[in-house]
């Protein structure tokens, strides 16, 4: 590297450490706890100090986000954008992405004029996508960007994405057959083998690169576009596959680095998006991008491990967070490139594993899965919004997705820009995501910022977190502070105190109640001079009438019972309090000026994941029994979701279990839902059988199913477990469920059983 832009990173160890080795994604283990305090260890400081270094060399300084939309990942390549029916059908695409707010939309439609699939010659077959359709074209020479004019298909998407304030990225593959100077291709053809698939240009070539680099450049110049998205980048040629002719694989490395470097010098806000093999090789490869590939392998819902979670958004979320966890503890990869992932890809295969090309697969959005994920990307990755599947295609999912959901999204991209100089000091708080833990991130500047914590389990569970220099907190800016969490999701303006107390110091330790598969959202300030009553741990407002302490406009989960503080701007002594309107059923207590008390709010209990069972890690055994009754308000709930989204769904939309929301599913969960092999090899990728699950209620058996991130049972690493369809069942009748469960289960991997497609339901009303 340069000399002059050499730094030297002093650091002075923090006491807090994680573990290196990270368990593979979503294995179990027992006692997790366990776990994560054994095995070897490495400081945040010197993560900090290696990162710092890293952001040291970065090419391109941002303070506001970039905002990619990925369309092959609703599938956009079975478009025929030379046809008005596809031109209208990625309009809608390019309307949804303005509507969340996007600012780029990579351009991968097929036009089967422009490119035929008959003359791809990547080993993909995508070669018709590539360049915004002209990819065979540039290849063979046909067409040069600045000389030939643009075709009228290519044209008017420019054209439309301008009207929505939208710029298109193109798709690139570097490693093709290029015919512009056969040298490139030497290596090959030199030993009688003909470039093709994977097997192409050395681009290890100094002229190549020069080449490439110039004509990306007079491409983006010609047409308008903001970047491009590299693949198919083969740099590490080498083995049997070589020749005395090929370049080193350093050369090979350093060229790609180079094109990268000379885009960006040239064009300084480019957009360069590093897919395989660039993620390969590390922070020190992605200096002059964007950011690398999101998922550090593929989108593919096939292409890594699902945790077992019904909903294909929040498994895609807790992939994401896992690689976040990875890049920054790992490869000490600074936040302005780190990427995020939001929604999910869709299945390009169907049930007989045809990859289609006709229009399949369009309706896949996972109506109660995208905000957690889009949370996830948010917390961990707030420079790099890379938006994979929208709403659009099927007309009836582009009309019904409402918005005050397209606000929702919207929102909370703005929130990363509004907020991006605290945001710039995100960081895990937490060991590596995994199974039987809730796992956390944090971006404090001094003594004000942000907490995000997840659950990716079922069951309920505490997030635990201290207010001190782990999270980012600096103590000599915290002297003599309170603090204040207010939540911004899932209630936003709930402010949470500390129990009997009121307001957090320094060194307190927070413990968040998390119910299952859910995030919690908090933003952490100083308390201001107090002049009005501060109502803490529930949303509401409080107000002094002479001695009377009245709360208003007072929420809580159905059927709950939930204690709540309420900090006084002096001392003087409440002989009252009143809860909406109503005398407190509990009495309270007052110290000083801080008054606390319980509230009991309407319902029965049954909420996000409602639990039929109670957690035993110690749990082996074969059957499981329970009872349950399902309040009506619950069957009104699955109603009035099928309202507001009436999306008609097919048999094989069905198999997907985040398909048709308004399903009411029976979760049989069990942590990574794999057994072994019959020699006793690895249980990774076999996954357990619908056979090997019963499930019976008021004695009458029903159908198991098969969950799948890949839909289908031929992607096995993708399982996500096994559930029961009970829709029919009735509201305020009491069932009993019996279960039996697959031989040879660990202790405690059966996680238990829980209601899925139910959301948690506040009312004001009280006991």
């Amino acid at each position: 590297f340069p000399g002059e832009r050499m730094c030297f990173c002093p650091y002075q160890m923090t006491g807090q450490t994680f573990r290196s080795d990270m368990l593979p994604e979503w294995r179990y283990v027992q006692d997790p706890d366990k776990f994560v305090k054994e095995g070897s260890r490495i400081d945040w400081a010197e993560i900090s100090a290696v990162t710092e270094c890293a952001r040291a060399f970065l090419l391109q300084k941002r303070d506001k986000s970039i905002r990619v939309h990925i369309p092959w990942c609703e599938n956009d390549y079975q478009i025929d954008h030379s046809t008005p029916e596809g031109q209208a059908e990625y309009r809608r695409i390019m309307d949804q992405c303005a509507a969340v707010g996007v600012q780029y939309v990579l351009f991968t439609p097929s036009n089967l004029k422009l490119g035929p699939l008959k003359d791809c010659r990547d080993a993909w077959k995508w070669e018709g996508c590539l360049m915004l359709n002209l990819g065979q074209k540039i290849r063979k020479g046909e067409w040069v960007p600045g000389k030939n004019a643009i075709p009228a298909a290519t044209q008017s998407a420019l054209d439309y994405a301008k009207t929505k304030n939208l710029k298109l990225l193109a798709y690139a593959y570097p490693s093709l057959p290029w015919t512009q100077d056969p040298a490139w291709m030497e290596w090959q053809t030199n030993h009688g083998k003909q470039p093709r698939g994977y097997l192409t240009v050395d681009t290890g070539l100094r002229s190549f690169q020069d080449w490439y680099t110039d004509m990306l450049l007079d491409f983006c110049k010609a047409t308008g576009c903001a970047g491009y998205s590299f693949d198919h980048w083969w740099i590490a040629y080498k083995g049997k596959i070589a020749s005395p002719e090929l370049s080193s694989t350093y050369q090979q490395w350093f060229g790609a680095r180079r094109v990268t470097e000379r885009l960006r010098e040239k064009m300084p806000d480019i957009i360069v998006d590093t897919r395989q093999q660039l993620h390969w090789f590390g922070t020190w490869t992605w200096l002059a991008g964007t950011y690398p590939h999101p998922m550090m392998s593929d989108e593919q819902p096939g292409s890594f491990n699902a945790i077992c979670d019904l909903s294909t958004d929040r498994v895609n979320g807790a992939r994401q967070r896992f690689i976040a966890w990875r890049l920054m503890m790992r490869d000490f990869c600074p936040v302005e490139i780190l990427p995020g992932f939001i929604t999910h890809q869709t299945m390009r295969s169907d049930a007989k594993r045809t990859m289609r090309r006709d229009r399949y697969r369009v309706r896949d959005w996972d109506m109660l899965g995208w905000k957690y994920n889009l949370l996830s990307s948010v917390a961990t990755a707030p420079f790099n919004h890379v938006v994979n599947y929208v709403p659009a295609r099927d007309f009836a999912e582009f009309e019904y997705f409402s918005k005050a959901d397209q606000k929702f999204f919207r929102d909370w991209l703005d929130f990363t820009d509004a907020n991006m100089p605290v945001l710039r000091k995100v960081r895990p708080i937490t060991d590596q995501p995994m199974v039987g833990r809730c796992d956390g991130y944090a971006a404090v500047d001094g003594d004000h910022g942000f907490v995000f914590m997840f659950n990716p389990n079922y069951r309920q569970m505490n997030a635990d977190f201290t207010l001190d220099t782990t999270i980012g907190l600096h103590a000599k800016a915290c002297v003599d502070k309170s603090f204040v969490l207010e939540e911004l999701y899932p209630v936003k303006g709930r402010r949470l105190g500390k129990p009997g107390a009121g307001f957090w110091h320094y060194g307190d330790k927070v413990s968040l109640a998390m119910c299952g598969i859910t995030a919690r959202v908090v933003k952490l300030t100083p308390v201001a001079k107090l002049d009005a009553p501060q109502l803490l741990g529930l949303p509401g407002t409080a107000r002094l009438s002479g001695t009377t302490l009245a709360l208003t406009d007072v929420s809580g989960l159905c059927g709950t019972t939930k204690a709540f503080t309420v900090v006084l701007p002096d001392k003087k002594k409440i002989t009252a309090l009143t809860i909406n309107g109503q005398r407190a059923k509990t009495a309270f207590t007052q110290k000083g000026n801080v008054v606390t008390c319980k509230a009991t709010f309407a319902g029965t209990p049954f909420g996000k994941a409602q639990a039929l069972t109670k957690y035993d890690p110690k749990f082996a055994g074969k059957t499981v029994d329970a009872t349950f009754t399902i309040p009506q308000r619950i069957l009104d709930q699955l109603a009035a979701r099928k309202k507001a989204w009436p999306v008609e769904y097919t048999d094989d939309d069905k198999v997907a279990p985040w398909a048709a929301p308004d399903r009411l599913l029976l979760f049989v969960q069990i942590a990574s839902p794999h057994t072994k092999l019959p020699s006793g090899k690895s249980r990774r990728h076999m996954p357990m059988k619908a056979e090997s699950v019963t499930v019976s209620i008021n004695g009458k058996s029903r159908p198991v199913l098969e969950g799948f991130n890949g839909v289908y049972k031929f992607v096995p690493r993708s399982m996500l477990g096994m559930y029961v369809d009970v829709s029919d069942l009735k509201a305020n009748t009491k069932y009993t469920v019996k279960v039996t469960l697959p031989d040879d289960l660990k202790p405690g991997q059966f996680q238990g059983l829980f209601f899925e497609h139910v959301e948690n339901e506040y009312t004001q009303k009280l006991k």
